[in-house]
């Protein structure tokens, strides 16, 4: 049990000190986080892939009372603004050639399933998950990153935290 507790510890201590040195890189993150996204884009080193959403941004978006009808944006809208942020975000990164000596390889994401989430008892906004694909259609699993959109069609920041040179 001790072992447990300590091995739970220094993982909880890790966790802090990756949160407060992402924190220092990252003057983009909003200063009350609704929600966090982290994935450790391990193919190809790019480091971590940082998505967040700000309060502010879900509080300043439209109220939706469930019980009204259809949501002010549909999750079809909110699908094809994450999936262009997506491509803007890796269009850098995809181009990249695969040399198969080369730690480089082209940064690619592939749709996975949105989510609807509840942020209190008016707000709520999207969660739409990518999976980072690797080039040349490898299988097994792969980091995902959410992208979360509010229902004024706002995205969350989206940041590589070390991105290649």
């Amino acid at each position: 049990m001790r072992t447990f507790l300590l091995t739970l510890t220094a993982l909880f201590v890790g966790l802090v000190r990756f949160i407060a040195w992402a924190a220092d890189d990252l003057p983009i993150l909003p200063t009350k986080i609704a929600d966090l996204s982290v994935c450790s884009l391990n193919y190809g080193g790019y480091g971590q892939c940082i998505s967040a959403l700000g309060y502010s941004q879900v509080d300043s978006s439209p109220a939706w009372d469930i019980s009204a009808g259809a949501p002010p944006l549909l999750p079809e809208k909110a699908e094809a603004i994450a999936k262009e942020t997506i491509a803007a975000f890796v269009a850098p990164y995809a181009a990249i050639p695969i040399p198969y000596l080369s730690e480089q390889k082209p940064l690619l994401f592939s749709y996975q399933r949105t989510r609807l989430i509840k942020h209190d008892a008016a707000h709520w906004y999207y969660g739409i998950e990518f999976k980072q694909r690797p080039a040349g259609g490898a299988t097994g699993s792969w980091p995902t990153i959410e992208i979360f959109v509010t229902f004024d069609g706002q995205v969350g920041s989206l940041r590589l935290v070390s991105p290649p040179k």
